[in-house]
């Protein structure tokens, strides 16, 4: 690794844990700020090279906006997932269909495959049980269609298109 891949790995990760280390102890005084700066630039230090998809470049106004655009679509779709499951778990027949369904994704690198495994976790109703390559194994509750294209389209559809714009 070079010298300016592994410095801009180290800023990514000294700015990354400090305002984690700001955030944890807000209200914060002067001295546990200098605690933090020498703790985030120590462990960024020691971490640097495990950052092998960020970096400066990670920064780009253009990634920043697209998971700014993120937030609120999951955020939609999680409170939607719990309406249909909360109607679910409500009627008195329980109408589940539960299957385990294949999708596959367009997404190259880990990080955008990690995003949208997670994004699918956190959508009450749904469950990335495994990832192989470019296919998703997905527990359902219920599902109309248990076929791939379906599956792509009704699960992965709707957040890959958004992940697109920060994530490859």
């Amino acid at each position: 690794m070079n010298n300016s891949n592994y410095f801009s790995r180290w800023v990514f990760g000294f700015i990354i844990l400090l305002l984690l280390w700001l955030a944890f102890t807000f209200p914060f005084s002067l001295p546990e700020l200098y605690t933090g700066i020498v703790v985030a630039a120590f462990t960024a230090l020691l971490t640097a090279k495990y950052f092998d998809e960020f970096g400066i470049s990670s920064f780009a106004p253009g990634k920043i906006l697209g998971l700014l655009i993120y937030i609120p679509i999951i955020l939609w779709e999680i409170i939607k997932a719990n309406i249909e499951v909360a109607i679910i778990v409500l009627s008195p027949s329980l109408p589940i269909e539960p299957a385990i369904v294949t999708a596959k994704t367009k997404l190259k690198s880990n990080i955008g495959k990690m995003f949208l495994a997670n994004s699918i976790t956190l959508t009450p109703g749904t469950l990335t049980v495994d990832i192989i390559k470019d296919t998703y194994f997905i527990h359902c509750i219920k599902i109309a269609k248990t076929d791939e294209k379906y599956a792509t389209d009704s699960i992965i559809g709707k957040f890959e298109k958004h992940l697109r714009r920060f994530v490859k």
